[in-house]
């Protein structure tokens, strides 16, 4: 199989396009199975006790913090806005703080309006004020 040592190397072999030769047309050869050197991310076992925590901004004070600590407004499919403590309602959402200040920066900012895209009616944001 293998040339004995010292013999003179085989020929190459003639290609019948003058633009490719044997050597240009070879891949190097990856030896099956395939180990990487170092691990895939794919593989890389979680970190015990650290899990993902969804973060989400105050659209009043542009506060980052996890989804559990702000309340989410909704503007349902219907049209209605409602405050939505659960964070599952269908429709588009936005985040506020639980603060009053917060409150009252997105309503007096049309941050409440704009976020969800759309206007409030006088009687959903005494709805929201109340809760």
């Amino acid at each position: 199989m293998y040339p004995a040592r010292g013999a003179a190397p085989a020929p190459a072999a003639v290609s019948r396009h003058p633009a490719t030769s044997a050597a240009s047309t070879q891949r190097a050869r990856i030896p099956f199975p395939f180990v990487p050197p170092f691990p895939t991310p794919a593989k890389v076992a979680p970190i015990p006790g650290k899990r993902h925590i969804p973060q989400r901004s105050c659209i009043a004070c542009g506060r980052k913090a996890p989804k559990a600590d702000l309340l989410r407004v909704v503007r349902t499919p219907e049209g209605a806005v409602r405050a939505d403590p659960a964070g599952r309602s269908n429709g588009r959402g936005a985040y506020l703080c639980r603060q009053a200040i917060c409150w009252e920066k997105g309503v007096a900012r049309r941050a409440l309006e704009r976020s969800l895209r759309g206007p409030v009616s006088g009687c959903d944001l005494d709805a929201l004020q109340n809760y």
